[in-house]
């Protein structure tokens, strides 16, 4: 890269190569409204919340950054409907941040709750959650029937499973290593949480059934190295009596592990994007079941 901008709160793995850090507000420091998680509700609800303190000088919020660099570059941003599956061009007018005007977060919230044809003012009326009434929409057969059918397993779908079927028989690592999560983490947040801390010791831990630790002659804590078709990591072995015996698992977007190893513990060195091991059909990288050998360091 020429140039590495890096937007963080906190120091980070990536902030010592970066050319600038710029520093945001946290969550408690800017006014927000749950944009993300009102769909995962079982009723439709929305919740403004104000700042519960003020962020100290020197911070900029994100939008604010992107609209300015925006600005000197002779851009103009747009503020335009978006969700999950949805283009940002897709419905409504969006809103063009000129240059010039002092936008302000308050007047982008409420113009994105004008848009969705709520009351800003009335919003403000319910701290702790406005739940909408909305009528139900109700599907129907159509009018006359398309012939046009869901082929739920067309033949590259079919040769893929077919493939998948034999894929262990045919390859000697004895291990299979899946994703998983932690209740303390969401993605790469809270990693540097002193609970967090104490309970994994700054690094993922490799979880592992306790007969194949005995198998292995591994110990709980035990450096371990796993190897994989397109690279290598070590972690320590933790117990997890409720996984097969065969499969292991380790948390992601960790890097480095306990012992100050840049690779160890980051299962990205695991997967290859390369384009003859990716999927066939979408091209995603493989992520999960990740055929691995485990060998004590």
């Amino acid at each position: 890269l020429d140039c590495l901008i890096v937007i963080e709160p906190r120091l980070t793995e990536t902030t010592p190569f970066a050319d600038y850090i710029v520093a945001p507000p946290l969550q408690y420091e800017v006014e927000d409204f749950n944009i993300m998680t009102a769909s995962w509700l079982e009723a439709p609800v929305v919740q403004y919340t104000r700042p519960v303190i003020q962020p100290p000088p020197g911070v900029i919020e994100e939008w604010k950054f992107f609209n300015g660099l925006a600005n000197r570059l002779g851009f103009s941003m747009r503020l335009a409907a978006v969700g999950f599956g949805v283009g940002s061009g897709d419905g409504g007018e969006a809103l063009v941040l000129e240059p010039g005007v002092a936008w302000s977060t308050t007047q982008l919230i409420e113009r994105t709750f004008r848009d969705a044809g709520l009351s800003f003012e009335e919003m403000q009326k319910h701290p702790h959650g406005w739940q909408l009434t909305v009528e139900p929409q109700v599907i129907t057969a159509p009018a006359t029937d398309d012939g046009a059918r869901l082929d739920v397993c067309p033949p590259d779908v079919a040769d893929e499973l077919a493939r998948i079927a034999v894929e262990r028989a045919g390859d000697p690592r004895r291990y299979r290593l899946i994703t998983r999560r932690v209740v303390e983490l969401y993605n790469t947040e809270f990693r540097f949480t002193e609970a967090v801390q104490r309970r994994f010791q700054g690094a993922a831990p490799l979880f592992i059934n306790p007969q194949d630790m005995e198998a292995e002659a591994l110990q709980p804590g035990d450096r371990v190295r796993l190897s994989g078709e397109h690279g290598g990591i070590t972690a320590r072995v933790r117990p997890d009596p409720t996984l097969r015996r065969g499969v292991v698992t380790m948390p992601h977007c960790w890097s480095g592990d306990a012992e100050g190893d840049p690779t160890g513990g980051h299962v990205s060195w695991l997967v290859s994007l390369r384009e003859e091991h990716v999927q066939k059909i979408d091209g995603m990288p493989r992520q999960s079941t990740l055929p691995v050998d485990i060998a004590r360091v």
